[in-house]
């Protein structure tokens, strides 16, 4: 694969990354705060890494897809001594080691696998014996994939089936479970070991609620405007403004807290305001303002609303967004309460378990 190839290869891994991981993102959060109770830094990195390199071995393995002047009908390879007699050809011939094109490959080979091995530890906790059949099994298809021509898409196959790739993938995957070991702690991510425990309103924690809300209206946007034919942008626009502002107002008007915040399990609490009044008013003030001056066309009054309730989030002393601080809401663990409830003192429970025994 020549350099271009390669960059179009990882750029197109990278985009395709990025739109699964954009549709992907809210539910990730939901999950990952109901099953962990909250977000880690390596956790979500090592997700967003196992997506783009998903992506990455079907852009290295399987495009581009040949022309229809081009003379690309290949066989198999299935002695695994091939490769062997490759080099040792080059070899004989004076070719530098670094420089043989046999070895490179092998070398290209196991290198490419070795993430795979190493996101399998630290993701999903799994050692050497899994990363082998994993790599043996992702290889095999990416292999049976380009015997096929792509499963039938092509008449013939458009690169070689090389049983060599399949040793020297399984190999990288070993080599990147092995590597693992030496940053993966044992038992450093129990899952769901204390995720039904309330833990501190972080202003990291509030800030990705705010990114889940903003990603949120857009993705109802993005989807209004996919279904809508190209003549009527004006009206898709209104009408996709109006849609991420009803589901948006629909939270905050209902319980004082928004989608975002639901979703990293904070809740509302009153202040001195009412809630008819606090509620309507955060949400003109917050992330539905936002919605709203975006979809008349007032992007920099958007966006300085938005860096406005993010500013006093961080540098008030209440760490309080703008939203909350002019409607006079506070944020707490949605967990406290469910905690509280679960929680019945010896004393309290006595006279409900003599009742119960009463015939």
């Amino acid at each position: 694969m020549s350099l271009d190839a390669a960059l179009n290869a990882a750029a197109l891994a990278l985009s395709a990354g990025a739109v699964v991981i954009v549709l992907f993102a809210v539910p990730f959060v939901v999950v990952s705060y109901r099953r962990r109770g909250g977000l880690t830094f390596w956790r979500t990195a090592g997700w967003i890494g196992t997506v783009v390199y998903a992506f990455a071995i079907w852009t290295y393995t399987i495009p581009p897809l040949p022309g229809p002047d081009d003379a690309w009908c290949v066989g198999a390879i299935l002695d695994p001594l091939n490769s062997v007699r490759g080099a040792l050809h080059y070899a004989a011939a004076g070719t530098p080691l670094l420089r043989n094109p046999v070895l490179q490959e092998m070398a290209l080979n196991v290198v490419f696998f070795v993430p795979l091995g190493f996101l399998l530890r630290a993701i999903l906790r799994r050692g050497v014996a899994a990363a082998a059949i994993v790599g043996f099994g992702v290889s095999l298809l990416v292999e049976t994939t380009q015997l096929t021509g792509v499963w039938g898409l092509l008449h013939c196959a458009h690169r070689f089936f090389d049983v060599t790739d399949l040793a020297t993938n399984t190999t990288g995957a070993v080599l990147g479970s092995l590597l693992a070991r030496a940053f993966v702690r044992p038992g450093a991510d129990r899952a769901g070991a204390d995720a039904h425990l309330p833990r501190a309103v972080t202003a990291g924690r509030r800030l990705t609620a705010g990114l889940v809300d903003l990603l949120a209206a857009g993705l109802l946007a993005g989807a209004v405007r996919l279904l809508a034919t190209p003549g009527d942008a004006p009206a898709v626009a209104v009408a996709g403004t109006l849609l991420a502002f009803a589901v948006h107002a629909r939270f905050v008007l209902a319980t004082g807290a928004t989608l975002g915040e639901r979703a990293v399990l904070l809740r509302a609490q009153p202040g001195r305001f009412p809630a008819v009044a606090a509620r309507p008013l955060r949400l003109l003030v917050g992330i539905g303002g936002c919605i709203l001056l975006s979809g008349a066309g007032l992007d920099l009054a958007a966006t300085l609303l938005a860096l406005a309730n993010a500013a006093a989030l961080l540098f008030t002393p209440s760490r309080r967004s703008l939203a909350q601080l002019s409607s006079d809401l506070r944020l707490a663990d949605a967990r406290v309460t469910v905690a509280a409830r679960s929680e019945v003192s010896p004393a309290a429970a006595a006279p409900r378990e003599r009742r119960a025994q009463r015939p």
